[in-house]
């Protein structure tokens, strides 16, 4: 027979169901739950393993599951009343019993928040209701991050320079769960073949660094104001113009360069 612990953890599998009817808003109650129909092979092993699943219902708790018994014969049992049915009843007796009321009141307010700002949200938040409970402390911001990006799909900022009342480091710890949303709600404004937040959403971001050593003095002067030996960003590095320089030199890292003759 199955046991509460069992119960417990088969409810648990339903939460994500039982989350997408909020916003189908479909009544899925009573709600069942599937079980080992065999009660033990003795007398003493019945009665063990029916007490132990009344001992965790609704009947003995107020809340949890409910259990319709029916009378049968058998052979080795004689007539003892059999479960049948375990299911919950009502949508509070489910939450409660898998101990999951702050989550379900969470996502009750959360879903209406982003579908009142981001109707085109609707498909995701079907797809993926978890993500909405396992982030409920964050929507406030996460809308305010949503909200600046959809009036300004291109701001050409550092992350930090994003003009959003949020924690200086909340886009950074985020990325992942604002990428997910970004990538529905500005889709025709975004660089999709990127895979950096930043190179993505049009962001500025630091560049990596190319480090040169000049090693004519005549070019130096006149080229790089008397600087032998400097680092600049990559895009800055494409556009020097190097017509009048007939020989470069690439090599492997960095003691290379620093050792390179003159």
């Amino acid at each position: 027979m199955i046991s509460p612990v069992e119960i417990k953890q088969k409810a648990e599998r339903k939460f994500v169901d039982y989350l997408r009817s909020i916003i189908s808003e479909e009544n899925i109650f009573p709600l069942n739950i599937r079980s080992n129909k065999s009660v033990g092979n003795s007398l003493a092993e019945y009665k063990k393993n029916v007490d132990k699943i009344i001992s965790e219902s609704k009947l003995n708790k107020n809340y949890g599951y409910s259990i319709d018994f029916e009378n049968r014969k058998t052979k080795t049992l004689g007539t003892q009343r059999f479960p049948v049915n375990i299911y919950f009843e009502t949508e509070k007796d489910y939450i409660k019993f898998i101990n999951k009321e702050k989550e379900a009141n969470c996502f009750k307010i959360e879903y209406k928040n982003i579908l009142k700002e981001f109707t085109e949200l609707k498909e995701w938040i079907i797809k993926y209701p978890q993500k909405i409970v396992n982030n409920c402390t964050v929507w406030k911001d996460i809308l305010k991050v949503c909200k600046y990006f959809k009036t300004n799909p291109k701001p050409n900022l550092y992350i930090r320079e994003l003009p959003i009342k949020v924690h200086t480091k909340f886009i950074e710890r985020n990325k992942g769960l604002i990428k997910e949303l970004l990538d529905l709600i500005i889709s025709e404004h975004i660089n999709p073949n990127e895979t950096k937040f930043e190179k993505r959403f049009n962001l500025k971001y630091s560049e990596p660094l190319v480090r040169i050593r000049i090693l004519d003095e005549e070019i130096s002067r006149k080229h790089f104001l008397g600087l032998s030996d400097l680092s600049i960003p990559i895009s800055q590095f494409i556009s020097l113009d190097f017509i009048n320089i007939n020989r470069i030199y690439v090599v492997e890292n960095e003691m290379n360069l620093l050792t390179f003759p003159e």
